[in-house]
Protein backbone atom coordinates (compact mmCIF):
# COMPACT_ATOMS: atom_id res chain seq x y z
CA UNK A 1 0.00 0.00 0.00
CA UNK A 2 1.45 3.39 -0.96
CA UNK A 3 1.57 6.37 1.36
CA UNK A 4 -2.01 7.22 2.19
CA UNK A 5 -3.82 10.44 1.41
CA UNK A 6 -6.99 11.87 3.02
CA UNK A 7 -10.27 10.65 1.63
CA UNK A 8 -12.73 13.12 0.14
CA UNK A 9 -14.56 14.59 3.18
CA UNK A 10 -17.82 14.49 1.24
CA UNK A 11 -17.49 10.68 1.15
CA UNK A 12 -15.97 9.67 4.49
CA UNK A 13 -14.59 6.20 4.90
CA UNK A 14 -16.97 3.84 6.61
CA UNK A 15 -20.10 5.81 5.71
CA UNK A 16 -21.18 2.99 3.44
CA UNK A 17 -19.12 0.23 5.03
CA UNK A 18 -18.45 -1.45 8.33
CA UNK A 19 -18.59 1.53 10.66
CA UNK A 20 -22.31 2.26 10.56
CA UNK A 21 -22.84 2.78 14.28
CA UNK A 22 -21.04 2.93 17.58
CA UNK A 23 -21.75 -0.75 18.18
CA UNK A 24 -20.25 -1.66 14.79
CA UNK A 25 -17.13 0.40 15.55
CA UNK A 26 -16.64 -1.42 18.85
CA UNK A 27 -16.91 -4.81 17.19
CA UNK A 28 -14.53 -3.93 14.36
CA UNK A 29 -11.95 -2.52 16.76
CA UNK A 30 -12.26 -5.58 18.98
CA UNK A 31 -11.65 -7.96 16.08
CA UNK A 32 -8.74 -5.88 14.76
CA UNK A 33 -7.09 -5.85 18.17
CA UNK A 34 -7.66 -9.60 18.48
CA UNK A 35 -5.99 -10.15 15.10
CA UNK A 36 -3.02 -7.96 15.96
CA UNK A 37 -2.41 -9.47 19.39
CA UNK A 38 -3.01 -13.08 18.34
CA UNK A 39 -0.59 -12.83 15.42
CA UNK A 40 1.93 -10.72 17.35
CA UNK A 41 1.74 -7.86 14.82
CA UNK A 42 2.17 -4.14 15.38
CA UNK A 43 -0.60 -2.94 13.10
CA UNK A 44 -3.88 -4.36 11.79
CA UNK A 45 -6.45 -2.71 9.54
CA UNK A 46 -9.46 -3.33 7.39
CA UNK A 47 -9.85 -1.70 3.99
CA UNK A 48 -12.59 -1.42 1.41
CA UNK A 49 -12.08 -1.44 -2.35
CA UNK A 50 -13.91 1.26 -4.29
CA UNK A 51 -13.24 1.09 -8.03
CA UNK A 52 -9.46 1.71 -8.30
CA UNK A 53 -9.03 2.96 -4.74
CA UNK A 54 -8.38 1.30 -1.38
CA UNK A 55 -10.19 3.02 1.51
CA UNK A 56 -8.92 2.32 5.02
CA UNK A 57 -11.89 1.93 7.35
CA UNK A 58 -10.39 1.05 10.72
CA UNK A 59 -6.93 0.57 12.23
CA UNK A 60 -5.65 -1.04 15.43
CA UNK A 61 -2.17 -0.24 16.72
CA UNK A 62 0.32 2.37 15.58
CA UNK A 63 3.68 2.30 13.85
CA UNK A 64 5.89 5.42 13.68
CA UNK A 65 6.25 6.87 10.18
CA UNK A 66 3.46 4.65 8.84
CA UNK A 67 0.64 7.08 7.98
CA UNK A 68 -2.08 4.46 8.03
CA UNK A 69 -5.30 5.65 9.67
CA UNK A 70 -9.03 5.40 9.19
CA UNK A 71 -10.17 7.76 6.48
CA UNK A 72 -7.17 7.46 4.17
CA UNK A 73 -6.95 6.08 0.67
CA UNK A 74 -4.36 4.79 -1.77
CA UNK A 75 -4.37 3.61 -5.38
CA UNK A 76 -5.44 -0.01 -5.66
CA UNK A 77 -2.80 -0.89 -8.25
CA UNK A 78 0.16 -0.11 -5.96
CA UNK A 79 -1.18 -1.94 -2.92
CA UNK A 80 -0.69 -5.30 -1.29
CA UNK A 81 -4.48 -5.39 -1.23
CA UNK A 82 -4.98 -5.98 -4.94
CA UNK A 83 -2.36 -8.72 -4.96
CA UNK A 84 -4.02 -10.51 -2.09
CA UNK A 85 -7.35 -10.30 -3.90
CA UNK A 86 -6.06 -11.58 -7.25
CA UNK A 87 -3.72 -14.17 -5.72
CA UNK A 88 -0.54 -12.51 -7.01
CA UNK A 89 0.91 -12.23 -3.49
CA UNK A 90 1.01 -14.82 -0.72
CA UNK A 91 -1.31 -14.43 2.25
CA UNK A 92 1.67 -14.76 4.59
CA UNK A 93 4.93 -12.89 4.00
CA UNK A 94 7.65 -13.65 6.54
CA UNK A 95 10.17 -11.19 5.07
CA UNK A 96 8.78 -8.69 2.60
CA UNK A 97 12.24 -7.48 1.52
CA UNK A 98 13.34 -11.00 0.52
CA UNK A 99 10.10 -12.31 -0.97
CA UNK A 100 10.32 -11.79 -4.75
CA UNK A 101 6.58 -11.08 -4.98
CA UNK A 102 6.73 -8.17 -2.51
CA UNK A 103 10.31 -6.93 -2.47
CA UNK A 104 9.83 -4.45 -5.30
CA UNK A 105 6.38 -3.19 -4.35
CA UNK A 106 6.40 0.53 -3.49
CA UNK A 107 4.40 -0.11 -0.32
CA UNK A 108 7.13 -2.40 1.07
CA UNK A 109 9.62 0.44 1.34
CA UNK A 110 7.20 3.33 1.86
CA UNK A 111 5.44 1.66 4.80
CA UNK A 112 8.48 -0.18 6.09
CA UNK A 113 6.79 -3.57 5.86
CA UNK A 114 8.93 -6.33 7.31
CA UNK A 115 6.30 -9.06 7.58
CA UNK A 116 2.69 -9.22 6.51
CA UNK A 117 -0.49 -11.31 6.71
CA UNK A 118 -3.51 -10.38 4.61
CA UNK A 119 -6.75 -12.10 3.62
CA UNK A 120 -9.65 -11.09 1.39
CA UNK A 121 -12.95 -9.79 2.73
CA UNK A 122 -15.78 -11.34 0.74
CA UNK A 123 -19.50 -10.76 1.12
CA UNK A 124 -21.95 -13.61 1.55
CA UNK A 125 -23.07 -12.85 -2.01
CA UNK A 126 -19.54 -13.58 -3.25
CA UNK A 127 -18.75 -9.93 -3.98
CA UNK A 128 -15.29 -8.71 -2.99
CA UNK A 129 -15.31 -6.09 -0.24
CA UNK A 130 -11.63 -5.51 0.56
CA UNK A 131 -8.94 -6.96 2.82
CA UNK A 132 -8.05 -7.56 6.45
CA UNK A 133 -4.32 -7.13 6.97
CA UNK A 134 -1.61 -7.08 9.65
CA UNK A 135 2.03 -5.93 9.45
CA UNK A 136 5.24 -5.73 11.42
CA UNK A 137 8.24 -3.55 10.65
CA UNK A 138 10.50 -6.53 11.27
CA UNK A 139 10.54 -9.87 9.49
CA UNK A 140 8.86 -12.73 11.35
CA UNK A 141 10.00 -16.25 10.43
CA UNK A 142 7.39 -17.78 12.74
CA UNK A 143 4.39 -16.71 10.64
CA UNK A 144 2.59 -19.66 9.09
CA UNK A 145 -0.44 -20.39 6.92
CA UNK A 146 -2.43 -21.09 10.08
CA UNK A 147 -2.08 -17.39 10.93
CA UNK A 148 -3.77 -16.49 7.65
CA UNK A 149 -6.45 -19.07 8.38
CA UNK A 150 -7.12 -17.47 11.76
CA UNK A 151 -7.22 -14.04 10.13
CA UNK A 152 -9.67 -15.38 7.53
CA UNK A 153 -11.96 -16.51 10.34
CA UNK A 154 -11.98 -12.96 11.71
CA UNK A 155 -12.54 -11.62 8.19
CA UNK A 156 -15.61 -13.82 7.82
CA UNK A 157 -16.91 -12.51 11.15
CA UNK A 158 -16.42 -8.95 9.93
CA UNK A 159 -18.36 -9.66 6.77
CA UNK A 160 -21.15 -11.25 8.76
CA UNK A 161 -21.23 -8.08 10.86
CA UNK A 162 -21.44 -5.98 7.71
CA UNK A 163 -24.22 -8.10 6.21
CA UNK A 164 -26.22 -7.90 9.42
CA UNK A 165 -25.65 -4.16 9.65
CA UNK A 166 -26.77 -3.59 6.08
CA UNK A 167 -29.81 -5.79 6.61
CA UNK A 168 -30.62 -3.74 9.70
CA UNK A 169 -30.13 -0.48 7.84
CA UNK A 170 -32.26 -1.67 4.93
CA UNK A 171 -34.99 -2.77 7.33
CA UNK A 172 -34.93 0.62 9.04
CA UNK A 173 -35.25 2.35 5.67
CA UNK A 174 -38.08 0.05 4.62
CA UNK A 175 -39.85 0.65 7.92
CA UNK A 176 -39.56 4.41 7.55
CA UNK A 177 -40.85 4.19 3.98
CA UNK A 178 -43.78 2.14 5.26
CA UNK A 179 -44.52 4.73 7.96
CA UNK A 180 -44.43 7.49 5.36
CA UNK A 181 -46.75 5.49 3.10
CA UNK A 182 -49.27 4.74 5.84
CA UNK A 183 -49.28 8.32 7.10
CA UNK A 184 -49.70 9.67 3.56
CA UNK A 185 -52.55 7.25 2.89
CA UNK A 186 -54.38 8.31 6.05
CA UNK A 187 -53.74 12.01 5.37
CA UNK A 188 -55.21 11.53 1.89
CA UNK A 189 -58.42 10.09 3.34
CA UNK A 190 -57.61 6.42 2.90
CA UNK A 191 -58.09 3.59 2.96
CA UNK A 192 -61.00 3.18 0.57
CA UNK A 193 -63.79 0.98 1.91
CA UNK A 194 -66.07 -1.25 -0.16
CA UNK A 195 -69.11 -3.24 0.92
CA UNK A 196 -69.81 -6.95 0.58
CA UNK A 197 -73.34 -8.09 1.23
CA UNK A 198 -74.36 -10.48 4.01
CA UNK A 199 -77.56 -12.40 3.32
CA UNK A 200 -80.23 -13.85 5.56
CA UNK A 201 -81.16 -17.46 4.92
CA UNK A 202 -83.27 -18.91 3.52
CA UNK A 203 -84.83 -15.89 1.78
CA UNK A 204 -81.44 -14.40 0.72
CA UNK A 205 -82.40 -10.82 1.53
CA UNK A 206 -79.48 -8.50 2.27
CA UNK A 207 -79.41 -8.12 6.04
CA UNK A 208 -76.07 -6.36 6.32
CA UNK A 209 -72.71 -5.53 4.81
CA UNK A 210 -69.08 -6.04 5.69
CA UNK A 211 -66.92 -2.98 5.05
CA UNK A 212 -63.59 -4.05 3.54
CA UNK A 213 -60.47 -1.93 3.06
CA UNK A 214 -58.98 -1.59 -0.40
CA UNK A 215 -55.67 -0.10 -1.51
CA UNK A 216 -54.46 1.17 -4.87
CA UNK A 217 -51.45 -1.16 -4.70
CA UNK A 218 -50.96 -4.15 -2.44
CA UNK A 219 -53.37 -6.36 -0.57
CA UNK A 220 -55.15 -5.33 2.64
CA UNK A 221 -53.50 -8.05 4.72
CA UNK A 222 -50.04 -6.83 3.71
CA UNK A 223 -50.90 -3.18 4.41
CA UNK A 224 -52.28 -3.89 7.87
CA UNK A 225 -49.49 -6.33 8.74
CA UNK A 226 -46.76 -3.86 7.74
CA UNK A 227 -48.53 -1.03 9.55
CA UNK A 228 -48.56 -3.14 12.71
CA UNK A 229 -44.87 -3.95 12.30
CA UNK A 230 -43.92 -0.25 12.22
CA UNK A 231 -46.22 0.80 15.05
CA UNK A 232 -49.04 2.30 12.96
CA UNK A 233 -51.46 -0.61 12.95
CA UNK A 234 -53.96 1.05 15.28
CA UNK A 235 -53.85 4.31 13.32
CA UNK A 236 -54.57 2.53 10.03
CA UNK A 237 -57.38 0.49 11.55
CA UNK A 238 -58.99 3.58 13.08
CA UNK A 239 -58.86 5.31 9.70
CA UNK A 240 -60.57 2.29 8.14
CA UNK A 241 -63.28 2.32 10.82
CA UNK A 242 -63.86 6.05 10.33
CA UNK A 243 -64.27 5.58 6.58
CA UNK A 244 -66.51 2.55 7.05
CA UNK A 245 -68.90 4.57 9.21
CA UNK A 246 -69.70 6.74 6.21
CA UNK A 247 -71.70 3.78 4.87
CA UNK A 248 -74.06 3.70 7.86
CA UNK A 249 -76.34 6.32 6.34
CA UNK A 250 -76.84 4.08 3.27
CA UNK A 251 -78.32 1.21 5.28
CA UNK A 252 -81.95 0.48 5.95
CA UNK A 253 -83.04 0.32 9.57
CA UNK A 254 -82.91 -3.48 9.65
CA UNK A 255 -79.41 -3.74 8.17
CA UNK A 256 -76.09 -3.80 10.01
CA UNK A 257 -72.51 -2.92 9.09
CA UNK A 258 -69.48 -4.96 10.15
CA UNK A 259 -65.89 -3.69 10.12
CA UNK A 260 -62.72 -5.50 11.10
CA UNK A 261 -60.75 -4.37 14.14
CA UNK A 262 -57.98 -5.90 16.22
CA UNK A 263 -58.34 -6.39 19.98
CA UNK A 264 -55.96 -3.45 20.49
CA UNK A 265 -58.35 -1.10 18.69
CA UNK A 266 -61.34 -2.23 20.76
CA UNK A 267 -59.50 -1.08 23.89
CA UNK A 268 -57.88 2.00 22.35
CA UNK A 269 -59.06 5.49 23.38
CA UNK A 270 -58.83 6.57 19.75
CA UNK A 271 -61.90 4.48 18.98
CA UNK A 272 -63.96 6.78 21.20
CA UNK A 273 -63.03 9.74 19.04
CA UNK A 274 -63.80 7.84 15.83
CA UNK A 275 -67.20 6.54 16.89
CA UNK A 276 -68.20 9.78 18.59
CA UNK A 277 -71.71 10.10 19.98
CA UNK A 278 -73.62 8.70 17.01
CA UNK A 279 -76.07 5.86 17.38
CA UNK A 280 -74.19 2.61 17.02
CA UNK A 281 -76.91 -0.05 17.12
CA UNK A 282 -76.23 -0.99 13.47
CA UNK A 283 -72.47 -1.37 13.97
CA UNK A 284 -70.79 -4.74 14.50
CA UNK A 285 -67.06 -4.72 15.24
CA UNK A 286 -65.54 -7.86 13.79
CA UNK A 287 -62.58 -8.89 15.94
CA UNK A 288 -59.64 -10.30 14.04
CA UNK A 289 -56.75 -11.68 16.04
CA UNK A 290 -53.38 -10.81 14.50
CA UNK A 291 -51.48 -11.29 17.72
CA UNK A 292 -52.10 -13.33 20.84
CA UNK A 293 -54.60 -11.79 23.24
CA UNK A 294 -52.88 -11.62 26.62
CA UNK A 295 -55.68 -9.92 28.53
CA UNK A 296 -59.08 -11.39 27.76
CA UNK A 297 -60.55 -9.82 30.88
CA UNK A 298 -59.51 -6.33 29.77
CA UNK A 299 -60.83 -6.99 26.26
CA UNK A 300 -64.20 -8.20 27.58
CA UNK A 301 -64.49 -5.10 29.77
CA UNK A 302 -63.82 -2.86 26.77
CA UNK A 303 -66.39 -4.77 24.72
CA UNK A 304 -68.98 -4.42 27.46
CA UNK A 305 -68.44 -0.65 27.57
CA UNK A 306 -69.15 -0.46 23.84
CA UNK A 307 -72.16 -2.73 24.18
CA UNK A 308 -73.78 -0.10 26.39
CA UNK A 309 -73.54 2.18 23.33
CA UNK A 310 -75.28 -0.38 21.12
CA UNK A 311 -72.19 -1.86 19.46
CA UNK A 312 -72.25 -5.60 18.80
CA UNK A 313 -69.27 -7.87 18.21
CA UNK A 314 -68.37 -10.67 15.84
CA UNK A 315 -65.49 -13.13 15.98
CA UNK A 316 -63.86 -13.80 12.62
CA UNK A 317 -62.30 -17.02 11.31
CA UNK A 318 -64.13 -19.33 13.72
CA UNK A 319 -62.84 -22.86 13.47
CA UNK A 320 -59.49 -21.83 11.99
CA UNK A 321 -57.42 -22.68 15.06
CA UNK A 322 -57.11 -22.87 18.82
CA UNK A 323 -56.97 -19.12 19.37
CA UNK A 324 -60.14 -18.63 17.31
CA UNK A 325 -61.97 -21.24 19.37
CA UNK A 326 -60.79 -19.63 22.59
CA UNK A 327 -62.16 -16.28 21.41
CA UNK A 328 -65.59 -17.84 21.09
CA UNK A 329 -65.46 -19.11 24.66
CA UNK A 330 -63.97 -15.97 26.21
CA UNK A 331 -65.76 -13.21 24.28
CA UNK A 332 -69.29 -14.59 23.71
CA UNK A 333 -69.83 -12.55 20.53
CA UNK A 334 -73.21 -11.64 19.10
CA UNK A 335 -72.04 -12.98 15.72
CA UNK A 336 -69.69 -15.79 14.70
CA UNK A 337 -68.17 -15.91 11.22
CA UNK A 338 -67.43 -19.42 10.04
CA UNK A 339 -63.96 -19.42 8.49
CA UNK A 340 -63.91 -19.74 4.73
CA UNK A 341 -61.51 -22.68 5.01
CA UNK A 342 -64.46 -24.63 6.45
CA UNK A 343 -67.11 -23.23 4.11
CA UNK A 344 -65.02 -23.99 1.04
CA UNK A 345 -65.76 -27.61 0.17
CA UNK A 346 -68.53 -27.85 2.77
CA UNK A 347 -70.62 -29.72 0.21
CA UNK A 348 -67.98 -32.37 -0.49
CA UNK A 349 -65.95 -32.89 2.69
CA UNK A 350 -67.54 -34.73 5.64
CA UNK A 351 -64.95 -33.30 8.05
CA UNK A 352 -65.78 -29.72 7.09
CA UNK A 353 -69.47 -30.50 7.31
CA UNK A 354 -68.97 -31.95 10.80
CA UNK A 355 -67.04 -28.89 11.97
CA UNK A 356 -69.70 -26.56 10.57
CA UNK A 357 -72.41 -28.65 12.26
CA UNK A 358 -70.67 -28.29 15.62
CA UNK A 359 -70.18 -24.54 15.27
CA UNK A 360 -73.78 -24.05 14.14
CA UNK A 361 -74.98 -25.88 17.26
CA UNK A 362 -72.59 -23.87 19.45
CA UNK A 363 -73.81 -20.57 17.99
CA UNK A 364 -77.45 -21.51 18.57
CA UNK A 365 -76.67 -22.59 22.14
CA UNK A 366 -75.08 -19.25 23.12
CA UNK A 367 -77.49 -17.13 21.08
CA UNK A 368 -75.02 -15.92 18.46
CA UNK A 369 -75.77 -15.42 14.79
CA UNK A 370 -73.61 -17.58 12.52
CA UNK A 371 -72.33 -16.40 9.13
CA UNK A 372 -71.11 -18.89 6.55
CA UNK A 373 -68.28 -16.81 5.09
CA UNK A 374 -66.75 -17.50 1.68
CA UNK A 375 -69.76 -19.14 0.01
CA UNK A 376 -68.72 -19.47 -3.63
CA UNK A 377 -71.06 -22.10 -5.08
CA UNK A 378 -74.73 -22.96 -5.04
CA UNK A 379 -73.98 -26.35 -3.49
CA UNK A 380 -72.06 -24.72 -0.61
CA UNK A 381 -75.04 -22.44 -0.06
CA UNK A 382 -77.37 -25.45 -0.08
CA UNK A 383 -75.28 -27.13 2.63
CA UNK A 384 -75.38 -23.96 4.74
CA UNK A 385 -79.17 -24.05 4.47
CA UNK A 386 -79.20 -27.72 5.42
CA UNK A 387 -77.31 -26.82 8.61
CA UNK A 388 -79.80 -24.03 9.35
CA UNK A 389 -77.01 -21.45 9.30
CA UNK A 390 -78.89 -18.12 9.42
CA UNK A 391 -76.49 -15.90 7.44
CA UNK A 392 -74.18 -16.26 4.45
CA UNK A 393 -71.59 -14.17 2.65
CA UNK A 394 -69.39 -14.83 -0.37
CA UNK A 395 -68.78 -14.35 -4.07
CA UNK A 396 -71.75 -16.55 -4.98
CA UNK A 397 -74.02 -14.01 -3.27
CA UNK A 398 -72.21 -10.74 -3.87
CA UNK A 399 -68.69 -9.51 -4.51
CA UNK A 400 -67.14 -6.59 -2.60
CA UNK A 401 -68.35 -3.34 -4.11
CA UNK A 402 -71.60 -4.74 -5.46
CA UNK A 403 -74.82 -3.36 -4.02
CA UNK A 404 -77.09 -5.99 -5.54
CA UNK A 405 -77.07 -9.74 -4.89
CA UNK A 406 -75.66 -12.02 -7.59
CA UNK A 407 -78.33 -14.69 -7.07
CA UNK A 408 -81.68 -14.32 -8.83
CA UNK A 409 -84.21 -13.44 -6.14
CA UNK A 410 -87.09 -13.85 -8.58
CA UNK A 411 -86.57 -17.61 -8.57
CA UNK A 412 -88.23 -19.80 -5.92
CA UNK A 413 -86.55 -19.28 -2.57
CA UNK A 414 -84.47 -22.03 -1.09
CA UNK A 415 -85.77 -23.67 2.03
CA UNK A 416 -83.94 -25.64 4.65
Amino acid sequence: MTAARPVDPAHPAGADGLLRSGDDTDWVQHLLQLARVRLGMELSWVSRVEDDTVVVEAVSGAVPDVPLAAGYTSPLGDSYCVRVLDGAAPLVVQDAALDPLTANLPATAEMGIGSYVGVPLQRSSGAVYGTLCCLNRDPDPHLRLRDAQFLQLLADLLMDLLDRGEDRTMQLREDEATRDGVRALIADGGPDMVLQSIHALPDLRIIGYESLARFAAGTPDVWFARAREVGLGVELELAAVANALEHLDQLTDEQFLTVNVSPDVVSHPGLVAVLGRRGLHQLILEITEHEKVDDYLGLREAMDRWRTRGVRFAVDDAGAGYSGMRQLIELRPEMIKLDRSITRGLDADPARFAMATALAAFAREIGSGLVAEGVETASELAKALELRIPLAQGYHLGRPGERRPRVDLTRPRLTA
